[in-house]
């Protein structure tokens, strides 16, 4: 019938069976008082003779193997703890096993050993009679503990089982670009992307006493995406119950930005192909409609005088519609032949705000008109940048161009502030307008190719997509804030080197 909830243990397999294993294995079996609350079911290593192989045949541990993936589709387990310490083992493993198992890599493993091992030496230390050897021993304990999470470049944090942080390791203040200070007391979840989803997973941890996401978003203060790894496990109280909990995050942000980048290159690539065939096929009936057009304009204009005057007016404006919309069909195909190319990028030395200042000066008719008002904030020497001038050139007239569109908007009169800094081996420049917004809805696939959210007519979706393929092409990149109706901020950091 099986064993009552409050009885049950965790059924663990263990992949590697070297000596880790055998620790593991050695502290569940000096747990006679069952506080673990774990039971090995099954230990997978090629060497038969491995230190923690031999201990489980001791143990009489039911399922050795050599091959780990024979616990895929086991039935009986519960949770599998990777103590090989290898990357592909560890992907293999978390691609293949079943929602319903738990995976533990050596990381975690160690830190959760180490936090037990921590608490028994502070109950053992507890009990001693002699305050003098206590006080010294909770010193040491402590150091110890300290010394676990400063150096780990991890996000380790403690919380209480509401999840407010009663403690973050400097690694994921860093990582999160907050002070450490600031997150005491606020709930974990008010840094992440998806609070409802990261709250589940505190409801999980608290039922399961073990729970596990493989990629969560977390919000840095600077308001870009970092991405973790998430492993939460609880931290039980005498009574059994759950008091506090332990959450570590291993950051994959750059591989997973690498992975985007990949198959956005590979879309990018076949769209590009295909974008330079259809914009050469049609530049030439463009180019014979825009002959036939002219040479109408120029018969109405030499025997015009014979028509009557409302025809000939019908006739002149239908002509003047008919060629505008052949140069804008044609700027469309040379957008895309300019998206296609990919030609060699030539670097020198430039200076921000000249280049900035250029591309104002070539919009400056259209922010006359608007009478938009722009505002620049220059830090004081500003060093130059190496990189391809007319492409970062490209990427300024399309996002200044952009902003005077959302000004435009709503009505003319606005204001549009530039500021560029230095950051660490980068230049940042902000381009930020008080336009109409952006909406939510749209903001996550404004750099994707052919999309716009501008009325019809306005806008070809290629402005923005062109502008993030500059960027990854000369090792920038370009991030977006806005608020619908009030305004609308893009920053663009370039390197101040090239990429190799």
């Amino acid at each position: 019938m099986g064993e009552p909830p409050s009885e049950r243990r965790t059924r663990v397999a263990v992949i590697g069976g070297g000596e880790a294993c055998r620790d593991l294995l050695g502290m569940i079996r000096a747990d006679t008082a069952g506080r673990l609350a774990l039971m090995v079911v099954g230990v997978a290593d090629p060497d038969a003779r491995a230190p923690g192989m031999r201990l489980a045949r001791v143990m009489g541990v039911p399922l050795l193997t050599a091959d780990y993936r024979a616990f895929f589709a086991r039935e009986d387990i519960d949770l599998v703890v990777d103590l090989s310490g290898d990357p592909a083992v560890r992907g293999e493993v978390a691609r293949s096993l079943p929602p319903r198992v738990h995976f533990v890599d050596h990381v975690a493993t160690r830190f959760f050993a180490d936090i037990l091992a921590l608490a028994d030496e502070r109950a053992r230390i507890e009990r001693e009679r002699d305050l003098a050897v206590q006080s010294a021993q909770l010193t040491e304990t402590r150091q110890l503990l300290r010394g676990i999470l400063e150096n780990s470049r991890d996000l380790i944090f403690l919380a209480d089982t509401a999840g407010q942080i009663l403690s973050l390791n400097s690694g994921g203040a860093r990582l999160l670009g907050l002070a450490r200070r600031e997150a005491v007391g606020r709930s974990i979840i008010n840094y992440t992307r998806d609070p409802d989803a990261f709250a589940d997973l505190l409801e999980e941890v608290l039922r399961e006493s073990y729970a596990e996401r493989y990629e969560v978003s977390f919000v840095r203060r600077d308001g870009e995406t970092a991405w973790f790894n998430v492993s939460l496990t609880t931290i039980a109280g005498a009574d059994g119950l759950p008091t506090e909990i332990i959450g570590i995050g291993r950051d994959i942000t750059a591989r997973l930005r690498l992975q985007e980048d990949l198959i956005r290159a590979d879309r990018l690539a076949a769209i590009g192909k295909m974008a330079a065939g259809v914009a050469h096929e049609i530049n030439n009936p463009l180019a014979v409609i825009e002959t036939i057009g002219g040479l109408i304009r120029e018969k109405i204009d030499e025997t015009g005088e014979a028509l009557p005057a409302d025809t000939r007016t019908e006739l002149e404006n239908a002509i003047e519609r008919l060629l505008f919309q052949t140069r804008r069909a044609t700027t469309i195909t040379h957008s895309l032949l300019g998206f296609a190319r990919r030609s060699d990028a030539s670097v020198q030395a430039v200076r921000l705000p000249e280049l900035i200042e250029e591309s104002l000066a070539f919009l400056a008719p259209e922010s006359r008109s608007l009478a938009v008002t722009v505002r620049r904030a220059w830090t004081p020497d500003l060093p130059t940048v190496m990189t391809d001038p007319a492409l970062l050139q490209q990427v300024f007239v399309n996002l200044l161009k952009n902003a005077l569109e959302a000004i435009e908007g709503k009505g003319g009169g606005g204001v549009i502030e530039i500021a560029a800094a230095q950051d660490g081996e980068a230049i940042t420049v902000t381009i930020r307008d008080n336009g109409i917004g952006i909406p939510p809805q749209a903001r996550d696939k404004i750099f994707d190719l052919f999309y716009t959210n501008k009325p019809s007519g306005k806008g070809t979706g290629l402005g923005l997509s062109i502008v993030h393929d500059i960027l990854r092409k000369l090792g920038g990149r370009i991030a977006v804030a806005s608020e619908e109706g009030q305004w609308t901020t893009f920053t663009v950091t370039v390197p101040r080197r090239p990429p190799a």
